[in-house]
């Protein structure tokens, strides 16, 4: 019997990185940065253990968005900053809808979920978001579960709410304050 080779995939080849450094985010201690020509590959708000050190000056362009990003400019990484990212065809597309969301604002699994033409896949789309390489710059921050509730983020929730108050969106007992939410 021949193997069916319908179900293989080939994943896409890993961009090739040319750099890995840090910025200092007040609020947030030092970020992680990795590029490639073609964007960031990946945003770190914590250090993975046993990684080099990052020794490469962040690209100036990089630096600049993030350092006003962190002291509380009106600039949105998302839609300032170029990515260069490597996932699932339905990771990518919630990463794509992420960028989407607009600064200041909160969106929830299930309204992503119906971005991405899957309406039951909320489930899906945090497993996405918990993936996401690219904090910040592909907004993960940004979703919120059911009823306003925070939800989880892989840097901690401290870091979610620095982030989403950062941005303006108030944020009380574990939750969003109603009237920040964005359907569209």
């Amino acid at each position: 019997m021949q193997p069916d080779d319908s179900t293989r995939r080939t994943r896409p080849a890993e961009p090739v990185v040319l750099g890995r450094g840090t910025l200092a985010a007040a609020g947030l201690g030092e970020v992680t940065l990795e590029w490639s020509e073609r964007g960031v590959t990946r945003l770190e708000l914590l250090p993975r253990a046993g990684q080099a050190p990052a020794l490469d000056p962040v690209p100036p362009r990089v630096a600049s968005v993030l350092t006003a990003y962190f002291a509380g400019e009106e600039v949105d990484p998302a839609r300032e900053l170029e990515v260069d990212l490597v996932g699932t065809p339905f990771q990518l597309a919630v990463w794509r809808a992420l960028r989407r969301i607009p600064r200041g604002t909160v969106r929830t699994y299930a309204s992503i979920a119906l971005d991405v033409g899957s309406p039951r896949a909320m489930r899906a789309v945090g497993l996405a978001n918990g993936a996401n390489p690219v904090a910040i710059i592909v907004p993960c921050h940004r979703v919120v579960a059911h009823g306003l509730e925070l939800g989880g983020f892989s840097a901690g929730l401290d870091r979610k709410i620095w982030l989403l108050e950062r941005e303006g969106v108030k944020v009380s007992g574990g939750k969003v304050v109603p009237g920040q939410l964005g359907l569209l």
